[in-house]
């Protein structure tokens, strides 16, 4: 479901039949690099080798400064657990799974995309630091489009538009309407019960 529409997205698999664009770009006609340099996943399970936090993001931007690296680790909210020299172990054992999700998010974010497809990638955190790891993405990517494959409601607030997939689409449109009547307010509901 959720996670297929981002690979699809991202061309990490084709579409059986239609045409994915961005920005009325067929994403087909794109280069492997340019696409790269467009579109950015985070993966639900991020990928991260064994070293430094460095090591990770420097596999993504070699060139990228001391500066930088810091940079898209503070708009990730992992800058004041781990430094740059902080050992992560082989695929990241060493840190929580949180960590190496905002890790991930730092790599993603030494691209300057048009596009962040975020799977799941707070599912590890509290709800008070995936509000300000979103409100904070926002903020210093503000002309990228941001779309986030989440299970929970929390964090709809802020966003333009809500689709609900279930196998198809179940209800698209703006937070605030969806949340009255239909899925997400059941969903909203559930995790309301929930609590």
């Amino acid at each position: 479901g959720k996670s297929t529409l981002l690979k699809l997205i991202g061309r990490l698999a084709e579409p059986d039949s239609g045409v994915i664009e961005i920005g009325g770009v067929d994403l087909t006609s794109l280069s492997e690099d340019e696409l790269r340099s467009r579109v950015c996943l985070v993966a639900q399970s991020p990928m991260l080798f064994n070293g430094t936090v460095a090591d990770n993001l420097l596999l993504v931007a070699p060139d990228a400064t001391p500066e930088k690296l810091t940079e898209v680790m503070q708009i990730a909210q992992i800058g004041e657990e781990l430094s740059l020299d902080s050992q992560i172990g082989p695929q990241g054992k060493q840190i929580s799974g949180g960590q190496a999700q905002r890790l991930s998010l730092a790599m993603a974010l030494l691209v300057d995309a048009d596009v962040y497809l975020l799977d799941e990638y707070t599912s590890h955190l509290n709800t008070q630091l995936a509000a300000e790891v979103r409100r904070t993405l926002r903020l210093r990517r503000p002309k990228a489009t941001i779309i986030e494959a989440i299970h929970t409601a929390a964090g709809l607030s802020d966003v333009d538009a809500v689709i609900v997939l279930e196998t198809k689409v179940l209800a698209a449109g703006k937070p605030a309407e969806l949340s009255q009547a239909g899925p997400l307010a059941e969903l909203i509901a559930r995790q309301a019960d929930a609590l």
